[in-house]
């Protein structure tokens, strides 16, 4: 149990606290829907934007959240979703 909870501990540090607060409301959305298991092409579509502004997103995501790739980016953002449900 514990190691779970420093686990979980360590993953929300490297996130700034989760950091979600710095994203726009744009980013907050993409966000959540990568959370989700949508895919970007999915996310441009719903959005109503182009696949190219969704990337550039998830971009600006990975940056604030200091996440290097998308596989971190995918994880975060399931996490939030779990944890904010």
């Amino acid at each position: 149990m514990s190691q779970q909870l420093l686990g979980q501990a360590a993953r929300a540090r490297r996130l700034k606290p989760w950091g979600v607060e710095s994203l726009s409301a744009c980013e907050l959305e993409v966000f959540r829907l990568i959370g989700q298991g949508v895919s970007t092409r999915q996310i441009a579509h719903r959005l109503h934007r182009s696949p190219h502004t969704v990337e550039a997103h998830r971009q600006a995501i990975k940056r604030k959240l200091n996440l290097h790739t998308a596989a971190e980016l995918n994880r975060a953002a399931v996490q939030w979703v779990l944890g904010n449900g």
